[in-house]
């Protein structure tokens, strides 16, 4: 063959691969364009894999620069295929089994195959542009046409009347949050102009239910890997907004990482189910020491998954975290959680001794024994000098306040107050206070689930100290959280509530609101 022949066929060969592996038009059959997409990252040529998701994808996925170093595209990272190509890729034909027509030129693709016994299907989410079809994410067709509030951090999305959940407060809160964890994970200011100029995106659901649909899961919220989205049916969701930012410090690192050590940063540094860290101390000690969990039985994949199923496995997951920054500080929990990164069947594999000797190597503790003893001290000092809300008074609080049967005293760090139920059938009520005129457009989905109403806010009032004689909570309506909490029936204490007076007595600490208590402080008390 001359050398003007070989080009001229080296050119047909090229045309051919460009055509058969660019994304389809929406005259053929859009299943072909994920069956080319699959044979791209069989042949290992994940770059131009990349080049058949949309523009607006490729720029989410690497917003960032977080890097999977274990998965060949991180753009699919949730994918059971792009997660086990090797294994997956003698499954990939026929590549759809179904194909749903959405609206707006959007199609779900259904991949569906049973691979040694089970059952593994995945959706994919192709849409036509210009002529021709991609891949994209999920949320991008059920959030098509949703509005945009923004503050210095996040792009949220949402349905229009979700707008009168977002108060200014609530923005400056969760933007104040990006910032303290900045500050805590040491982040750059390089780092914070970046977050700041390209924003988090966040997607604020109706309901767990439209989660699912973006999701496949039947949860509160997520970090979408993929995406770096925040997904959820909660806002702010401090706890999936901090998975971002640990991936965010650590940059590049692997997809898998022990859920004790996941979770129990978020939960730390975080909380959960819209309840503040310290709030849900109180339910991992009291958990722990009721035996109804222990550190060891959390330490594994499968057995942290087993008992998370029962809301235990979180709060614990926070304490042992709290203990280890106690113990080694984050830099080097950061390193630990390195260390207890990898490839998925690799730390399934992990037996609780091997997790334990790992452990052991970061705390310089010789034998597990100590770092329980250790643990356990740690239990003791988080409940007794750091609770946010404890039972009974401070003996030298001076009277700040009285509004109707309530009175309010105060420490340099405490506010103490009384409830005296003498003249009423049960000791029972919520005294709001914090009138913020910011507020009175605006609704509270916590006030709203309390009250079983739309949560209007159109008193103005941010905090509720909520009371009966089984607990206490201090609630933010504002960004919908709890704050700090007392329950009778974990800490038992006859502090908290005289039968013969019925008296109810508690305190909590000042930094748990934004707001001072004095002479001047409007109050509204409701009787439930």
């Amino acid at each position: 063959m001359t050398t003007v022949a070989a080009k001229s066929m080296l050119i047909f060969i090229l045309i051919i691969f460009v055509v058969l592996l660019s994304p389809v038009s929406k005259s053929e059959n859009v299943p072909l364009m994920l069956g080319n997409y699959f044979d791209l990252l069989v042949s290992g040529n994940t770059e131009s894999a990349y080049f058949l998701w949309t523009e607006e994808a490729r720029e989410r996925a690497g917003r960032f620069g977080i890097e999977y170093t274990d998965i060949p595209l991180k753009i699919d990272c949730n994918s059971p295929i792009v997660r086990d190509i090797e294994m997956m890729r003698d499954y990939l034909q026929p590549p759809v089994k179904t194909a749903i027509q959405l609206n707006d030129g959007f199609t779900t693709l259904r991949y569906s195959h049973v691979i040694k016994g089970d059952l593994v299907e995945y959706d994919y989410t192709a849409r036509e542009i210009n002529g021709y079809q991609w891949l994209t994410f999920k949320q991008q067709y059920y959030t098509s046409g949703w509005k945009t509030t923004s503050s210095k951090y996040f792009n949220i999305r949402h349905v229009d009347y979700l707008k009168t959940q977002l108060n200014p407060i609530v923005l400056d809160e969760a933007d104040a949050f990006v910032e303290r964890m900045a500050q805590m994970l040491e982040l750059s200011n390089d780092d914070l102009n970046l977050l700041a100029e390209k924003k988090m995106e966040y997607f604020y659901c109706e309901n767990d239910e439209k989660v699912k649909l973006m999701t496949g899961h039947l949860i509160k919220g997520t970090f979408d890997l993929p995406s770096n989205d925040i997904i959820s049916a909660f806002f702010p969701h401090y706890h999936e907004i901090t998975h971002l930012l640990i991936n965010f410090k650590l940059r590049k690192l692997p997809l898998y990482t022990l859920p004790i050590f996941r979770e129990g940063i978020a939960v730390h540094l975080a909380g959960r189910w819209g309840k503040a860290p310290k709030t849900l101390e109180g339910i991992g000690e009291f958990l722990i020491s009721q035996d109804i969990v222990n550190v060891d039985s959390i330490l594994t994949m499968s057995s942290f998954n087993k008992n998370s199923q029962a809301d235990v496995a979180y709060p614990a997951a926070g304490l042992f975290t709290g203990y280890l920054i106690d113990e080694i500080g984050l830099k080097k929990y950061l390193e630990m959680y390195l260390e207890f990164s990898g490839k998925f069947k690799p730390l399934l594999m992990l037996s609780v001794a091997d997790i334990q000797h790992k452990i052991l190597s970061f705390t310089n503790k010789t034998d597990w024994k100590e770092v329980q003893d250790s643990f356990a001290s740690f239990l003791k000092r988080q409940i007794k000098e750091k609770a946010l809300m404890l039972p009974g008074s401070e003996p030298k609080a001076k009277e700040v306040v009285q509004h109707e049967n309530i009175t309010i005293s105060e420490t340099s760090d405490w506010f103490c107050i009384e409830v005296d139920g003498a003249q009423v059938d049960t000791v029972k009520g919520n005294l709001l206070f914090g009138f913020d005129e910011q507020l009175t457009a605006f609704v509270s989905s916590l006030k709203g689930e309390q009250y079983k109403s739309d949560g209007a806010l159109d008193d103005g009032f941010r905090y509720g100290v909520r009371f009966d004689q089984n607990e206490v909570g201090v609630y933010d309506y504002a960004t919908s959280h709890l704050v700090a909490k007392y329950i009778f029936g974990l800490n038992p204490s006859d502090e908290y509530f005289n039968g013969e007076s019925k008296k109810l007595r508690f305190k909590f600490r000042k930094d748990v609101l934004h707001y001072a208590l004095t002479d001047k402080t409007e109050f509204k008390l409701l009787a439930d």
